[in-house]
């Protein structure tokens, strides 16, 4: 038996593990014909090229091999080579002319032999796919598409941006960096420019070898030292990172640059508030001392230092316009307080109106409770302790 054909039967991994068996053993087969029997896998096609080399008369062991399968497309190249190996001694053994011809017969007309051509084809082709978006296949497509007049000013241009990420190299590395400023680092990227600048550079040593004037040939010459220290001084330089990850970013910097107010206006009621406070008498500044004041925006974190108990949250748009915020015992807050997305005419934010009328207020307690004697300037009380006794007095 010379060929045996068994496409399309079903053949399992199991069945071709015993023909490779069998491969070394036959003294006779020529053509082995196993293509379309997708239930052999990777054991089986194993099997099969190990069995194979083992044999010096099979010229073609034909196989269909899955595409876009690497571990695949190596054991197939391994049988096309045994092929390949046996087909060419049959051929030296044959006398030349039809019938040595006849023997390459089969391994041409091999589905295998398709498939692995097939296969170097996509290879290829990916490749060059992968060569003409890289930054290098980029470059030399616009570099080799320029005129020659056009070489001289694009070197140029590609050194100047070069020297500005090289700018910027040394400016993320200095202590003082912070972050990066508008227009501190090109909008080409530093790979794109550095292989732009070595295509440019090669076309240029062309250009140089060619027959030009002499002004041509002095500007070359200048432009391509100009290129060469740049390359050389870019070959080894790491470009800073364009987007900054929040520990590059240097926050050592005084807290008013950090967060400076939002509005004018609340740096001029701010300043207004600490001069009213500094007008009031010592022991009234020295009460209404109001540690754990926090303020954020949406909500305002209101303390009692007073007590243990945790800030709460008062969330100045839940409240009623009757209703006094919780945090602020007998302090009536009008609607105008409230009304922070009204006609935006308001002066001052809630949290400062609020926090004026609770400092009048408690002004108010320790004005009467100095009246009354009750206010000693050597021990310190707190607000609503003094609130108790002067409510135990009549009314001023």
């Amino acid at each position: 038996m010379k060929r045996l054909f068994l496409s399309d039967t079903g053949l399992t991994t199991d069945g071709a593990i015993s023909l490779a068996e069998f491969l070394p053993e036959t003294k006779s087969l020529l053509h082995l014909d196993l293509t379309s029997n997708p239930l052999i896998e990777t054991a089986g096609i194993l099997a099969l090229s190990v069995g194979l080399k083992s044999n010096n008369l099979i010229r073609c062991l034909d196989l269909s091999i899955p595409p876009n399968s690497p571990d695949l497309a190596e054991l197939s190249q391994s049988i096309l080579q045994s092929c390949i190996r046996n087909t060419e001694l049959a051929a030296d053994v044959a006398k030349p002319g039809p019938s040595q011809d006849a023997v390459w017969q089969p391994i041409k007309k091999s589905v295998l032999v398709k498939d692995v051509k097939a296969a170097d084809r996509a290879r290829q082709d990916k490749a060059r796919e992968e060569i003409a978006n890289s930054s290098e296949g980029q470059a030399r497509e616009f570099v080799y598409t320029l005129k020659p007049d056009r070489l001289a000013p694009q070197a140029e241009e590609v050194v100047g941006i070069l020297e500005r990420w090289f700018d910027a190299g040394k400016a993320y590395s200095s202590k003082e960096f912070n972050a990066w400023g508008p227009g501190q680092l090109p909008r080409v990227e530093y790979e794109a420019a550095y292989e732009r600048a070595k295509v440019l550079r090669e076309r240029i040593v062309d250009r140089i070898q060619e027959d030009v004037g002499p002004e041509e040939m002095e500007l070359l010459l200048g432009v391509n030292d100009t290129l060469a220290t740049t390359l050389e001084k870019g070959g080894k330089f790491q470009p800073p990172p364009r987007l900054l990850l929040p520990s590059q970013i240097n926050t050592s910097l005084p807290p008013t640059f950090i967060s400076p107010p939002e509005e004018p206006h609340q740096l001029q009621n701010q300043q207004q508030s600490q001069s009213q406070n500094r007008a009031l008498p010592r022991s009234v500044r020295r009460h209404m001392r109001i540690p754990s004041l926090e303020i954020s925006s949406p909500n305002f974190s209101i303390g009692d230092s007073d007590n243990d108990s945790d800030a709460e949250e008062l969330d100045v748009g839940s409240f009623p316009s009757n209703q006094a915020p919780v945090g602020l015992p007998g302090v009536g807050v009008d609607e105008e307080l409230l009304n922070v997305g009204g006609s935006g005419e308001i002066g001052t934010s809630p949290v400062e109106r609020a926090s004026r009328a609770w400092v009048e207020e408690e002004g108010e307690i320790f004005r009467k409770g100095t009246k009354l004697g009750v206010v000693d300037d050597d021990e310190e009380e707190s607000g609503e302790q003094l609130k108790q006794e002067v409510s135990l007095y009549p009314v001023l």
